[in-house]
């Protein structure tokens, strides 16, 4: 495809955010691990690329030759 389209949650990169304690090992790993460094990633990934908002990107995509995935 032409782009990549993501979303990033504010709490992405709040490293001093609660731990929810109940959690499973795995998904706190998958929840916190890497927080501080998560917005310098970001900043270098905003350098690095080509950013557009969601306007845009919906006018660069011919609907109706789409591919449809059906679950």
């Amino acid at each position: 495809s032409d782009y990549v389209m993501t979303y990033l949650h504010p709490r992405d990169f709040d490293p001093d955010q609660p731990m929810i304690k109940e959690l499973s090992l795995l998904r706190k790993f998958k929840s916190y691990y890497g927080l501080r460094g998560a917005f310098a990633k970001l900043v270098k990934m905003v350098q690095d690329f080509e950013m557009i908002d969601l306007r845009k990107a919906d006018r660069m995509v011919d609907w109706d030759k789409a591919k449809v995935v059906r679950i």
